[in-house]
């Protein structure tokens, strides 16, 4: 019977043309390193840094971007206080105590909210002014933002303040935060003020503003009406004129004064 034989096909040996690292690899690694090739792979390489670098600066407007737009001085207003008797502080009423805000405006040009955590004070100078000392044991503690500790007999004895606020401006919007500065306790006379203030965010540098000269308002309608009275009073012209040159000295290393204090400084070159 016959019968048909079916012979594999032998496999064909690889010869040195088809070995690992035959004359096919040797010519495919001199293509690689062709000129050609290393500088598209340059290329690409710089590309993809440049795509990367886009993408990183692409989310830079989600950070928050806060600066100062504008600080003004408001017109006097009425605030909290309570009055007491130095030698006998229990005796405590309440009060109202007038005073010239500082009126902070604030834009956020960045994708985040910007939120301010402290307001810093600085007080880089201070002038005690006084012609004609009137006055009881009465006294006024009013409630500042920034409340200066002072001594009548020893001037300011702190020149440094905080106080936290939790004010946050939108992304793309602009706000405005009022700060009011003062001594912890005020008599008679009107102590001036020139003050640095800071205002601490909770990322980026701090937002620095001034130095400003702040007064109580009070303090300067009393003096000028001690003035008024004592015009023709021996001695209170060459007073005048040294307490206005304390005030002139305040000017100088201030940006900004509120109107009440160019009506004291007027008043005491009227009788100077």
């Amino acid at each position: 019977m016959d019968s048909s034989t079916r012979t594999a096909t032998p496999m064909r040996a690889a010869g040195p043309e088809h070995m690992p690292g035959g004359p096919a690899k040797k010519r495919f690694r001199r293509a690689m390193v062709h000129p050609v090739w290393i500088s598209a792979a340059t290329v690409i390489a710089i590309a993809g840094l440049v795509l990367t670098l886009i993408q990183m600066n692409q989310g830079e407007p989600d950070a928050e971007d806060l600066e100062l737009g504008a600080v003004t001085m408001q017109e006097p207003q009425q605030i909290a206080a309570t009055r007491y008797n130095v030698t006998n502080p229990s005796l405590r009423s309440p009060a109202a105590a007038t005073v010239t805000p500082i009126d902070i405006t604030l834009k956020n040009n960045g994708g985040l909210p910007a939120r301010i955590n402290t307001v810093e004070a600085e007080v880089v100078s201070a002038a005690d002014l006084d012609c004609g000392r009137q006055g009881g044991e009465s006294r006024v503690s009013a409630e500042y933002s920034l409340r200066i500790p002072y001594s009548e007999v020893d001037g300011v004895t702190d020149s440094n303040v905080a106080a936290g606020v939790d004010f946050t401006v939108q992304p793309g919007s602009t706000d405005r935060l009022i700060v009011t500065v003062g001594l912890e306790r005020e008599s008679h006379r009107p102590v001036v003020l020139a003050v640095k203030l800071r205002l601490i965010p909770d990322t980026g540098p701090p937002i620095e503003i001034g130095p400003v000269a702040v007064v109580s308002p009070d303090g300067v309608e009393n003096q000028i009406g001690t003035l008024e009275m004592m015009s023709r009073v021996a001695g209170i012209g060459e007073c005048a004129g040294e307490q206005g040159a304390k005030l002139d000295e305040v000017y100088g290393v201030t940006s900004m004064q509120s109107a009440e204090l160019d009506r004291l400084r007027d008043a005491f070159a009227a009788v100077a």
